[in-house]
């Protein structure tokens, strides 16, 4: 079995955000913690920062969605009543067909 590379679940940017935040406090300070709570912070604010984004996109397609769904929606109602219209006028053509016969009541 093999093991999941959880490290692969982190984006790219996020890992080059917190490398770089990570290099730069320790060299400055020398001092590790520091250096890995800088990281930290910088990761949390890079993922943050993408979650909002995400969340963004998501409301976008969300909206989109809506929007194609009520077309469909209106292009139904329009199929049917086209459907109906269609229905009405075979009748009434059959019922002329019939009159045309000699079959009708009208006459």
């Amino acid at each position: 079995m093999t093991t999941p590379d959880y490290a692969g679940l982190i984006p790219q940017n996020v890992m080059d955000a917190a490398r770089k935040e990570w290099m730069r406090v320790a060299e400055e300070r020398g001092n590790w913690d520091a250096a890995l709570a800088a990281a930290l912070r910088v990761s949390h604010r890079t993922l943050l920062e993408r979650n909002a984004a995400l969340e963004r996109e998501r409301d976008e397609l969300k909206h989109d969605i809506e929007r194609y769904v009520a077309i469909s929606s209106e292009e139904a109602t329009r199929a049917e009543a086209a459907d109906a219209r269609v229905k009405e006028l075979e009748a009434e053509a059959a019922r002329r067909a019939l009159e045309a016969q000699g079959g009708g009541d009208g006459e």
